[in-house]
């Protein structure tokens, strides 16, 4: 028996928070308000290209989204329609490029989906592997020390490793805290640590706070 399978992609967004404004900084505060306006949503060659803009800051935001599947696919810019049948597997990979920009990001997913799924995994390993061998810690007699310091340093690798024109946020990819903003904690506390393992990710920093 035919079906469709209705595949819809969207970028999840809180919905504005009602009431009194708690004003804790240490507390990540729900908007009262949307924080993302769309711009453009379109489909290419297959491609959907999404491109929003935040309601205050003006800060562009760019999304490009490829589906590969073992079916038949018709696709949309929110919404791909796979046609199957019930009785047998259907393999879907999405494919996601996403960056803080206004560039047009459907060139970003050709490596990617040349690469495949476990191209992908061995590059990831690789690239991990990399990192391990110019930060790891090592405590003798101390497992849970050596965990405890490994989990810190990859919250610090993963916040860091990719820093297109930004810098780290008071608490990384780990939090809402203070909304996303900027402290001196980064200079004084995560520049050592980017300057012997990341010292390209170090520089841009750097350049992020001269230039602000």
């Amino acid at each position: 028996r035919l079906a469709s399978v209705r595949i819809v992609s969207q970028l999840a967004e809180a919905d504005p928070e009602q009431g009194s404004i708690d004003r804790d900084p240490r507390k990540g505060m729900r908007p009262h308000h949307r924080t993302l306006e769309p711009t453009e949503s379109v489909v290419s060659d297959g491609v959907a290209n999404w491109r929003w803009m935040t309601s205050n800051s003006g800060f562009p935001l760019s999304m490009a989204i490829a589906h590969r599947a073992s079916h038949p696919l018709t696709p949309g810019s929110e919404m791909t329609i796979l046609e199957c049948t019930t009785d047998q597997p259907v393999e879907l990979i999405k494919t996601i490029a996403l960056e803080g920009s206004d560039r047009d990001l459907e060139g970003d997913l050709s490596g990617p989906l040349a690469l495949g799924f476990a191209g992908l995994v061995e590059e990831q390993s690789d690239h991990l592997a990399a990192f391990w061998r110019g930060a790891d810690v090592e405590v003798d007699g101390d497992p849970a020390a050596v965990m405890a310091i490994r989990w810190t340093l990859f919250q610090l690798h993963q916040a860091s490793t990719n820093l297109p024109r930004l810098s780290v946020p008071a608490k990384g990819l780990t939090g809402s805290a203070y909304d996303g903003h900027y402290f001196w904690d980064t200079e004084i506390y995560l520049l050592p640590f980017l300057a012997a393992t990341r010292p390209d990710s170090a520089a841009q920093i750097l350049r992020y706070r001269h230039a602000k």
